[in-house]
Order: structure tokens, then C-alpha cells, then sequence
């Protein structure tokens, strides 16, 4: 027994010394210790596969468009049923991007096609499509990581005012700018009856 217990005392011996000889010699080299883990990514929301999974209709006001992404800033996702209620919380009133390509359907308010180019004059939009997985969202302007979403349609709900084209000067739809030149043109003349304007 004593001898077991001699053996066990001088192996505890041998392993605190080998320990303490180990510490001195990374000391002793000036070499850094290593570096620490990289933090988690706590800011970023979890969402519920299949919340990712499914096509919804996001609403919100536009910010601007550059390289086929639309800014927006996100008020409301339509029909969530009632297990997805809370996937939004951390969606809303937050920056968008809306990605888009040549093959999107842009509608306008009046529901008729438009180009994807007039979406610089949309005020606020409707989005149909499918929000992507937090590690494939994109970065704004401050370096933030931002929700991103990869439209199927874009509706445009209104657009900016004063965007729109406006009649050129002195010209009117119903036509009456060219009545006025057509009475005028017939007052210059020396017949009784002036003629007929067609």
C-alpha cells in the first residue's frame, strides 16, 4: 500500500512540474496567445424554416433603387398566419432590400406593367417574394447586415408626386389649345363665314 501510494504522489509530482515547464517556455518564446473565439451573431433574428420558405407580400415605403436592389423600409407583411405572428417583430420598421431582375413584373398603381427602370419614382411599393436566409442578406451603406428579400412581382402603390410627365406647356388633352389657334385663324379672314374647324 505504501508503496502505491509513493508511486501515486510521484506521478501528481512529475505532471505539475511538466505543466509549470510547458507555461515557462511559452513565456520564455514572446510568442502571442491565441486568439479568442469570434463572437456568435446574437443581432440577427431566427426565423422558422417554414417563414423561409414561403412567398409573402411585404409593404412598405421606398427609398431608393441602385443595381437592381430596391431600399425600402418595411411597415407590414401581409396574411401571416397565426404561427408566423411573431416572425415580424424584428422586420418591421427596419431597412429592406428588395432584389429584382429584368424578368420582375413591375406593375404600377393602375395595375398596368411598367419598366423596372420607373421604380426610382415609386413612393411606396407592395412586394411579392421570398425572404432570404439571414447568412445571404445584404449589407447597406453603414456596413449593417439588412433583411433581403428576392421579389417574384413588385406593385407600385404610388409615386412620387410631380414624378409623373406633365403636358408640355401650352398643351391640354381635350384639345383646346388647338381650337383656340383654329377660331383664331378663321377671325383673320375676310369671309363672312369663317370655316369649319375639323
Amino acid at each position: 500500500m505504501r508503496i502505491r501510494s509513493l508511486a501515486a504522489v510521484l506521478g501528481v509530482a512529475t505532471a505539475l512540474a511538466g505543466t509549470q515547464t510547458a507555461i515557462a517556455n511559452d513565456e520564455g518564446s514572446g510568442a502571442p496567445p491565441p486568439p479568442p473565439d469570434p463572437p456568435a451573431e446574437t443581432d440577427v433574428p431566427r426565423f422558422k424554416p417554414g417563414f423561409l420558405n414561403r412567398v409573402w407580400r411585404f409593404n412598405g415605403s421606398v427609398d431608393g433603387v441602385e443595381d437592381q436592389a430596391l431600399s425600402m423600409t418595411l411597415e407590414s407583411i401581409e396574411r401571416l398566419p397565426k404561427r408566423f405572428r411573431t416572425q415580424d417583430d424584428d422586420l418591421l420598421d427596419q431597412d429592406m432590400y428588395v432584389l429584382f431582375s429584368e424578368g420582375t413584373r413591375v406593375y404600377g398603381p393602375d395595375g398596368g406593367l411598367v419598366h423596372s427602370g420607373d421604380l426610382e419614382r415609386a413612393e411606396s411599393a407592395q412586394v411579392r417574394g421570398r425572404l432570404l436566409r439571414p447568412r445571404k442578406w445584404r449589407a447597406n451603406e453603414d456596413g449593417d447586415v439588412v433583411p433581403t428579400v428576392r421579389a417574384k412581382r413588385i406593385h407600385v402603390t404610388a409615386w412620387i408626386p410631380g414624378s409623373e410627365s406633365e403636358p408640355e406647356d401650352g398643351w391640354t388633352d381635350d384639345g383646346a389649345e388647338a381650337e383656340d389657334d383654329c377660331h383664331q385663324a378663321a377671325a383673320r379672314t375676310s369671309e363672312e363665314v369663317a370655316p369649319p374647324c375639323w
